[in-house]
């Protein structure tokens, strides 16, 4: 699966979940992106993980 599916999955899923909680009540949902959506956050996870690999 390439990331571009995945992210677009994603967003789908929180349009449908907002979609979910207005219908039933909610006033707002607050989507919070994934920790690896760019290049900077990718390589801190990497550089945090690498030394802890052996």
């Amino acid at each position: 699966m390439k990331n571009g599916v995945l992210l677009e999955t994603l967003e789908e899923i929180a349009m449908q979940n907002r979609n979910l909680l207005m219908r039933s009540g909610g006033k707002k949902l607050e989507y919070i992106p994934a920790l690896n959506d760019s290049p900077g956050q990718a390589s801190l996870m990497a550089e945090l993980v690498r030394p802890r690999l052996g």
